[in-house]
């Protein structure tokens, strides 16, 4: 059980990673200077996915350091627990909160591997659920949209699904851009969750918060800490 599942997740990955390569990066991906341009208008809408403990900590952060930027934009929320929202609530209480969404975690800590696999599963479904129900928010609307993630593992999970719709949707890339921000803490190597995204090219920008990393890692950008 436990070869056929790693051999399993390597055929997927390699499967991700050849579909994103051949099919996102080469085709739909402005390569022009003025489509490039246009990524860095102010978006409209913001997804932000709030991890849980630490991970939501340095997302609360985040969007303290660039509130300026975000206020206005219409925000919907993806949380894995409840005192994560109720944090977010607390610090942010101008900010216009569009939708907000519980979402399961891909991963419990020190969990088998049998139990991650059905949790995984679990998150997905639960994840596509919510999409269809909210459709005209995820699928169809065609605003400037930011999607904010760090940390745990679902991260890896919304990469894939929100990458699928961006292809399914036929929406521009220029006006949906992903951005995955690894955790202040790593300083010297990626995090399981930042490896796949980084590797798998998940994300339309990789920011590290070392210039080292930055410098070991030449496909992400640093401005520093955030």
């Amino acid at each position: 059980m436990s070869d056929l599942y790693y051999v399993i997740s390597i055929i997927v990955m390699i499967s991700i990673f050849l579909l994103n390569i051949l099919i996102t990066r080469s085709v739909l991906q402005p390569t022009d200077k003025s489509q490039t341009r246009k990524n860095k208008t102010k978006p409209e809408k913001v997804i932000v996915y709030l991890g849980s403990g630490g991970h939501t900590g340095e997302m609360l952060k985040i969007l303290e350091t660039y509130e300026n930027t975000i206020k206005g934009s219409q925000l919907s929320i993806l949380y894995s627990d409840n005192n994560s929202l109720l944090r977010f609530e607390n610090q942010f209480k101008n900010f216009k909160i569009l939708t907000s969404h519980k979402i399961g975690k891909a991963r419990q800590v020190n969990s088998s591997k049998i139990s991650s696999v059905i949790s995984i599963f679990q998150t997905i479904v639960s994840i596509i659920k919510l999409f269809i129900q909210e459709r005209n928010i995820f699928l169809f609307n065609h605003k400037n949209t930011l999607l904010l993630l760090n940390g745990p593992g679902s991260c890896v999970l919304l990469s894939i699904l929100f990458q699928i719709i961006k292809l399914i949707t036929f929406k521009e890339y220029s006006k949906f851009k992903i951005i995955y921000i690894e955790s202040l803490a790593r300083c010297n190597s990626l995090s399981m969750t930042g490896f796949l995204i980084y590797y798998l090219k998940l994300s339309d920008e990789f920011i590290v918060q070392w210039q080292e990393m930055c410098i070991k890692y030449p496909y992400s950008k640093c401005y520093g800490i955030l």
